[in-house]
């Protein structure tokens, strides 16, 4: 049971298309629906971008995602998953198209879903923007406060511009008027 609830976590957090690109199903019924579905993506095509996350699920049964191999505790190597992503390509959308980047800032946890999609929607959309950790960092959690008060994470600046949670059609808004300002 707890392999098949830490499936389901990583499933809500990456997405079914990434598990299953990864290799990272569990055996049996349930792995081999998903392993034989034909909406299975296909490797990344030569001379994409990608990013390597690595995730592993901690003594609470919580999935954590980390960008480092050296993030993820020695005891949970062997049961670790190394997951290849697309990223956007190289340079920003708003110098290809000849506007101006907006600054963004993302204030996440390691394990909160909504930040894992916000982070990702940000790459697609070829947005720079800075990942501040507030549970690693008290300074990033302090950061946070000062803007929204306390409270739960995604939180999205653009351009001084705060709002929690995510909703992608309004930071996509909030990105396309920075871009055009």
């Amino acid at each position: 049971m707890a392999g098949l609830k830490a499936f389901l976590a990583l499933v809500a957090v990456l997405g079914i298309g990434a598990v299953v690109h990864a290799g990272l199903y569990p055996e049996g019924p349930i792995g081999s629906l998903f392993a034989a579905s034909p909406d299975a993506p296909s490797a990344p095509a030569p001379g994409a971008r990608t990013k390597i996350v690595y995730q592993y699920v901690d003594d609470t049964g919580t999935v954590r995602l980390v960008d480092t191999l050296e993030e993820v505790p020695l005891d949970k190597r062997d049961r670790m998953g190394r997951v290849e992503m697309p990223i956007a390509a190289s340079g920003s959308a708003a110098a290809a198209a000849g506007g101006r980047e907006p600054e963004v800032v993302v204030f996440t946890t390691s394990w909160c879903p909504h930040c894992s999609r916000a982070v990702r929607d940000l790459e697609r959309m070829g947005v720079r923007y800075t990942n501040r950790d507030v549970e690693r960092s008290e300074a990033a959690r302090a950061a946070m406060e000062d803007l929204v008060g306390p409270g739960g994470v995604p939180v999205i600046v653009v351009d001084g511009v705060a709002v929690r949670g995510y909703d992608a059609a309004r930071v996509a808004r909030m990105i396309s008027e920075a871009r055009r300002s």
